[in-house]
């Protein structure tokens, strides 16, 4: 991630134009994509264990008015895809 944020800022920096706006559109789509994991594989399945962390973990946390947290997590598919 360290080298796409170095690249999205250095390419800012020097390019200039048309082809400058082009270059830095595709390394935030690039930064963003990868922060977000969505090209992550699938997870092929989910174990689960013994403990009440599961359940536990998201009552922890705070929620929006909306009622969702970054404390839920879909381990099903992806991690940190939003539960719906």
């Amino acid at each position: 991630m360290t080298n796409l944020m170095i690249r999205a800022g250095w390419d800012a920096r020097i390019e200039s134009g048309k082809v400058a706006s082009d270059k830095l559109e595709s390394d935030v789509e690039a930064l963003v994509t990868y922060m977000l994991f969505a090209d992550e594989a699938r997870l092929a399945r989910c174990d689960s264990g013994v403990s009440t962390f599961t359940k536990t973990f998201p009552e922890r946390g705070p929620r929006d008015h909306q009622g969702r947290s970054l404390r839920d997590f879909d381990l099903e598919k992806r991690m940190f895809s939003p539960i719906r």
